[in-house]
């Protein structure tokens, strides 16, 4: 009785870490320097690794991840970028009834796969989209600051007072400012200014897998053209000057908790990152500064159904 006792005691020690360390997807894409934060313990993101809940994957100057989840989802992360594989749930044929991923802050590409689009849940600091069956490029910054490009179905972009935009294909764009403000482009002029921060991947797809391309020819100049991923002669942006390793107020967030978005971390610097160690997350402007285009009316409608323009 005693060792049945022991050997019960045991099983439901470690059965909560057993299932909270199922796989739920794969890297099939690693480029430079990408950092993978388990159970508080960092390391590089090896190519063809398992992402498991809970796992905080951070990239730096240079670093690019690609995950392809059981379901078919598909998340390019851009460099300076961090997200949190926060709560998926699959059932036995691979599809899931919840599927949250929360991004610190960065750049980032979201293909929807097989799981219904009411199962989707992208969180950051001061915004969650949900999707309809959609291909769609974002930006988020830890200082609250979202800005969304769809290129295939829809997004519904919320604020935490729970007032939603719809975001349509065809390189919609809409975004929330630091305060919770819609900020919806109203014409060509202003959505060139507003893509012209956060979104490396319309600019130049090159770095991508082919199945992690699209159509991004109607995001109009500036953008690469088409699905080949050929670049304009249009280089990203620079990148922001990597943080102070030492300085505990740029430190990453840990795996298995709630986002530390406010608090800082939103996109990887690229300290130390070629001497071996990961590079701390900074404060990098991912989603660019206040964004001036637009403003913020026109998306003000409380509980969802405004429709971002063009």
């Amino acid at each position: 009785m005693k060792l049945l006792e022991t050997a019960i005691f045991f099983l439901a020690s470690i059965l909560p870490s057993v299932l909270f360390a199922q796989s739920v997807g794969q890297a099939v894409g690693v480029s430079q320097n990408a950092f993978l934060n388990r159970d508080g313990r960092e390391g590089y993101l090896e190519p063809g690794g398992d992402v498991l809940l809970g796992d905080v994957i951070t990239t730096g100057n240079s670093g690019q991840v690609q995950i392809l989840f059981k379901d078919g989802t598909k998340i390019a992360i851009s460099q300076n970028s961090s997200l949190i594989i926060e709560r998926i749930l699959f059932d036995g044929s691979n599809t899931a009834s919840e599927f949250t991923v929360n991004a610190v802050g960065g750049a980032f590409r979201f293909f929807s796969g097989n799981s219904s689009p009411s199962s989707y849940s992208i969180r950051t600091s001061n915004a969650t989209m949900g999707i309809r069956g959609t291909a769609f490029d974002f930006a988020a910054s830890t200082r609250g600051q979202v800005r969304v490009a769809t290129f295939a179905g829809e997004v519904q972009l919320c604020n935490q007072a729970g007032e939603c935009v719809a975001i349509p294909d065809g390189c919609t764009t809409a975004g929330i400012d630091s305060s919770g403000q819609f900020i919806v482009p109203e014409n060509e002029e202003e959505r060139a200014v507003f893509l012209e921060a956060g979104f490396p991947y319309v600019r130049n797809q090159s770095w991508l897998r082919q199945d992690f391309r699209t159509d991004v020819r109607s995001c109009g100049a500036g953008g690469s053209s088409g699905v080949d991923g050929r670049d304009e002669g249009r280089a990203p942006s620079p990148e922001p000057p990597a943080p102070d390793p030492t300085n505990p107020a740029t430190g990453g967030a840990r795996a298995g908790g709630e986002s530390s978005a406010g608090s800082g971390g939103a996109t990887a610097g690229d300290t130390d990152a070629g001497r071996g160690g990961p590079g701390a997350p900074g404060d990098a402007e991912a989603a660019g500064g206040e964004a001036s285009a637009g403003g913020p009316g026109g998306a003000s409608a409380g509980g969802g159904g405004a429709s971002a323009g063009k």
